[in-house]
């Protein structure tokens, strides 16, 4: 009988065991790395102190973690180096700083422990240097890149670098997720962002995120960066294939707008994931042109547009007046939508009126008005109270309607609904209102609310202020009502509906 070697085992459980080994071996390799406290002055002898400057990158643990093992054999070679370089972070380097006589092996790294007197050099590299590298790494060895999944660019917002990312990238041949700065959506042409998705190929970009930042003055003033190529409206540029969208971070420099998604959704027909938070540029026309493209394959849709200055949600924007769109509606029409977040200019029961609806978890709507009442010019008391009581009722009936089906099918899942509007957190299924009813107190001589409960949430949600170092009488703002005692003091006018 033939002997077998540990090679003749199933990939999959030959895989575990190499993973376990690389595991062990980054236990025992060096995590951290070494700084020098004080520059040496030519005038004055500063003593130079080293400590520990941090943590070394993820990537870097694991490229030690399977140093052995890639000696071993060509199997296991191919399978340290898919585990090495399945995703890889680039960084533009910070130009200068003080380095400590470090040796580049890392695994003698005990011994310089042991030195008194630390010195060190100022170095400086060329910014892009990281970049240049790897794109030279990846021409000159493509089988290196082809076990690259994810790749991540950070720094790079100048007209130099964009083409030597497209070269990076379109050397990484089984490339999943791509995270990009959204300058290249202006700078790339046609044939740069056909290549880059691969749509025709067998394995083409399953993700893709859009970083925006604030860059410098002096790089806006650039000519060669002020340039807009305007490749999504070429009919090579195919987002069909696209699984996952990602628009991220607010700049106010060509920035991502209503029309880029527009042009993306003439072919993005696949979509599972929208994800659009942390910039203003982008209202709902965007994302409802994306949500009617993608309607029978979307999963999550995250739509959280925040000013750059702390958690304040911009305005959503608005639809025409004679647009025959209905977002409510639209989205309750998405067969297989499971997880929501959404910024809407309003909202209304007909969003909840579907219980055959897949939604699960923690569901979070923020608007600015109620839907019967967008286009009507003297809108009564009684009317936002029939409204909003009728828009609570209708959320609270499907969180109960999806805790039975849930719970006849033996799936531990619920689903949990807060409404963001007017100042206030409305929580349906505890029947609660949370907010800063101090105004109503004096408006009412103190008969609203009849009783005082702080609320454990505050103006950024359940996280209550983030961190923030408030005062005593900050902290005690808040307060949390019963739902129908709320709809007694709007009826009363003691709280406005007006955002």
């Amino acid at each position: 009988m033939p002997s077998l070697t540990i090679n003749d085992l199933p990939y999959e459980i030959l895989s575990n065991i190499l993973t376990e080994a690389a595991k062990l071996n980054a236990v025992e390799g060096v995590t951290w790395t070494f700084g020098l406290t004080e520059p040496e002055l030519p005038l004055g002898k500063i003593p130079i102190h080293k400590y520990v400057r941090g943590p070394v990158q993820n990537e870097i643990i694991k490229w030690d973690s399977v140093a052995d093992i890639r000696q071993t054999c060509s199997v296991w070679r191919n399978w340290a180096l898919s585990h090495a370089l399945e995703q890889i972070h680039l960084n533009k380097w910070r130009t200068s700083e003080r380095w400590a006589e470090v040796t580049r092996d890392r695994a003698a790294y005990n011994i310089y422990e042991l030195i008194d007197r630390p010195s060190g050099a100022y170095v400086r590299q060329p910014p892009y240097l990281s970049l240049d590298k790897t794109c030279r790494l990846f021409s000159e060895c493509r089988e290196i890149a082809r076990h690259v999944r994810r790749i991540w660019f950070n720094g790079f917002y100048v007209a130099e670098t964009d083409q030597k990312i497209f070269d990076t990238v379109n050397e990484c041949s089984n490339l999943h997720s791509v995270a990009i700065p959204w300058t290249m959506l202006r700078r790339g042409n046609a044939d740069d962002w056909a290549r880059l998705l691969r749509a025709n190929s067998k394995n083409p970009l399953q993700s893709l995120e859009l970083l925006g930042v604030e860059i410098p003055q002096d790089q806006k003033k650039r000519t060669e960066n002020r340039v807009d190529k305007q490749a999504l409206r070429h009919h090579q540029v195919d987002f069909s294939q696209l699984k996952r969208l990602k628009v991220f971070g607010n700049t106010s420099f060509m920035p991502v707008c209503d029309q880029d998604l527009q042009a993306i959704a003439r072919t993005a027909i696949g979509l599972e994931e929208i994800h659009i938070s942390c910039l203003s540029t982008i209202s709902i026309k965007g994302l409802i042109a994306l949500i009617q493209s993608s309607r029978d394959t979307l999963r999550v849709i995250e739509h959280a547009p925040r000013s750059s200055d702390g958690f304040i949600h911009c305005h959503p924007g608005e639809l025409e007046p004679d647009s025959s769109i209905h977002l409510c509606e639209l989205l309750t029409s998405c067969p297989n939508l499971r997880d929501l977040s959404l910024s809407m200019p309003t909202v209304c029961a007909e969003l909840f009126s579907n219980h055959r609806v897949k939604w699960s978890g923690e569901l979070q709507v923020r608007a600015l008005g109620l839907c019967p009442l967008q286009h009507k010019r003297d809108v009564s008391r009684k009317d936002q109270v029939h409204s909003l009581s009728k828009l609570l009722s209708a959320a609270r009936d499907l969180s109960r309607a999806t805790a039975y089906r849930h719970c006849a099918s033996n799936h531990k899942q619920s689903l949990s609904i807060e409404f963001f509007m007017s100042h206030s957190i409305f929580t349906p299924l505890s029947g609660t209102v949370h907010g800063d009813f101090s105004l109503a107190r004096i408006s009412s001589n103190n008969l609203f609310p009849r009783e005082q409960h702080f609320s454990f949430k505050g103006p950024y949600g359940s996280s209550g202020v983030y961190g923030k170092q408030l005062t005593d009488e900050e902290n005690e703002l808040w307060e949390v009502v019963e739902e129908q005692e709320y709809l007694g003091a709007v009826d009363s006018g003691w709280v406005s509906m007006d955002i």
